[in-house]
């Protein structure tokens, strides 16, 4: 059974268009990095690799990537910079990042202030870097829509660096 993705849909297309702007500011700040994404018609634990760009580059970092629809000022005050992300994907990217021996990043983004937060999550040793706390919360299923009640974690994001982006 093929299963449907956000992509397919017009709001998804939307969400990685954003994503993308998000990763080029973040590139374009840390010319020496690239970034090779994973196939977007296809389930991916993680949305990407960050490696050097040098000849024989190295992998820095497993990467996740996500588009949220609010303000700055919304996430770090209403949410006081807490960023929800399904705790299995957090897992998930740390494990890989772990047996790649690098660290495992975030970049959200915010197309209403037009900015991309970057985060580390964690080491090359697996060890959280910023606050993580765990639960459990309804949340919105996918991008699309729909709910889900199941364990997520909250990132601390209120000292990711900030990326500007730009508009579509």
């Amino acid at each position: 059974m093929k299963m449907k993705l956000d992509v397919n849909t017009p709001l998804g297309q939307d969400a990685i268009k954003w994503a993308r702007r998000g990763a080029n500011a973040f590139l374009e700040a840390n010319p020496h990095l690239r970034l090779v994404e994973t196939d977007q018609n296809k389930p991916a634990d993680v949305d990407g690799i960050i490696y050097t760009a040098k000849e024989g580059g190295t992998i820095k970092a497993v990467v996740e990537i996500k588009t949220r629809y609010m303000t700055l000022a919304k996430l770090m005050e209403d949410y006081e910079g807490q960023w929800l992300l399904n705790n299995s994907k957090l897992e998930r990217g740390v494990a890989l990042a772990l047996s790649l021996q690098c660290s495992f990043m975030v970049i959200l983004v915010l197309p209403a202030s037009k900015i991309a937060l970057a985060q580390e999550v964690s080491d090359d040793k697996g060890d959280l870097i910023p606050k993580v706390k765990t639960g459990m919360a309804t949340t919105r299923a996918t991008t699309n829509g729909g709910t889900a009640h199941r364990e997520v974690a909250y990132i601390d994001m209120t000292k990711a660096k900030q990326y500007k982006t730009k508009s579509l």
